[in-house]
């Protein structure tokens, strides 16, 4: 082939599509030296495509935080089996490509993502619309419940740390279990951190909707005995306009043990909120 043809095949911009399975191999950690650089020089310049494997590079590094993770559930279990031993099935070269070991997958979600990710990107090229047919549906709830025992597992851990991350995550989630909400709720009235307190009562806030997480928000900050977790237990009423808690910005109040700068901040709530 002539020298100009090389170079014109080698100029040539890869699509969409080429890039979904790049990104297959990329999380599989079977792709070439010079896949790697088209790939980038992809993701460079196509906004959508970068978004997509930013999303999951994020969810690589979260599951390379969790230690021993077992699915509570028999599925789950069955998943975790099946992972496990593909991954002892492969071939060490295979393993290792010069790619960082935080990014590789596991096998089973890497698949689950790329095949959402490829019918994504094939629904918005063919149809210039995104298509969420029931087999996409079911590979998004599939990450979620992922994500919600890898939350649960997270907050069962002895590290600060690694609770305030179960958290900052609950915050992303599509779709909450109720067993998470209920850990949060847990985290929150128990936890030692004050630091994993707060975490929780962020990611909580998100689930304002449900009345269940209100009762709980209003049972704790009537308990909470935390001035740092009682300014934002007062900021977050007023900003829900929650009227039931001015009860308890009163008993704040007239508590003459309640430190000024709580004192002041509840009276400013209390007058907003009546």
């Amino acid at each position: 082939m002539p020298l100009t043809s090389v170079r014109r095949l080698e100029n040539k911009k890869m699509n969409c599509k080429e890039s979904i399975e790049l990104m297959q191999e990329y999380c599989s950690g079977d792709i070439s030296k010079h896949d790697l650089i088209k790939l980038k020089q992809h993701l460079d310049i196509c906004e959508e495509c970068h978004r997509k494997f930013m999303e999951i590079e994020k969810l690589s590094i979260a599951f390379d935080h969790i230690p021993n993770f077992k699915p509570a559930s028999d599925s789950g279990e069955f998943l975790d089996d099946i992972i496990r031993e593909e991954y002892n099935n492969t071939d060490k070269s295979r393993r290792f490509t010069g790619i960082p070991l935080w990014i590789l997958i596991p096998a089973g979600i890497a698949a689950s993502i790329i095949l959402f990710f490829s019918g994504f990107f094939t629904g918005k090229i063919q149809n210039k619309q995104y298509i969420e047919d029931q087999e996409i549906i079911a590979l998004r709830k599939e990450v979620n419940e992922t994500k919600n025992l890898m939350i649960l597992n997270l907050l069962e851990q002895q590290s600060a740390s690694k609770r305030i991350m179960a958290a900052n995550y609950a915050e992303e989630l599509e779709e909450i279990k109720p067993e998470v909400m209920d850990a949060l709720v847990y985290s929150l009235n128990n936890d030692y951190s004050a630091n994993v307190r707060l975490a929780a009562l962020e990611a909580l806030s998100r689930y304002t909707d449900y009345p269940f997480v209100r009762f709980e928000l209003i049972k704790c900050f009537e308990n909470e005995k935390d001035p740092i977790i009682q300014l934002n237990m007062i900021n977050m009423m007023v900003l829900l306009n929650e009227k039931s808690s001015a009860y308890i910005m009163q008993k704040l109040i007239d508590d003459e043990h309640t430190p000024k700068i709580v004192r002041e901040q509840a009276k400013k709530g209390l007058e907003i909120l009546l």
